[in-house]
């Protein structure tokens, strides 16, 4: 699957000792994604609208990759299109 190589792939670049988390909800998917900060969250919302993967959405099938990429849009709302420091 052509996400799960992407996900691996980016997994060389963590740093030692960074493990992933498989979630289990959509809920503590979208939290994961969030406590990254706006600014990361902004560019996660931009790979997955041209069809990248992220790490946390290892695993999860394309209609609940769309459901949280529908929930980052609608939480991000509330920032516009400034962030505060991350």
């Amino acid at each position: 699957r052509q996400c799960t190589r992407e996900v691996l792939r980016r997994a060389r670049h963590l740093r030692t000792g960074q493990l992933f988390v498989r979630y289990h909800t959509i809920e503590d998917c979208v939290e994961a994604i969030c406590n990254k900060g706006c600014r990361a969250v902004q560019g996660d919302i931009e790979l997955l609208r041209g069809g990248g993967c992220i790490p946390e959405l290892d695993g999860f099938s394309e209609a609940d990759r769309q459901r949280v990429l529908a929930e980052l849009q609608s939480i991000m709302q509330v920032y516009g299109d400034g962030c505060r420091l991350d």
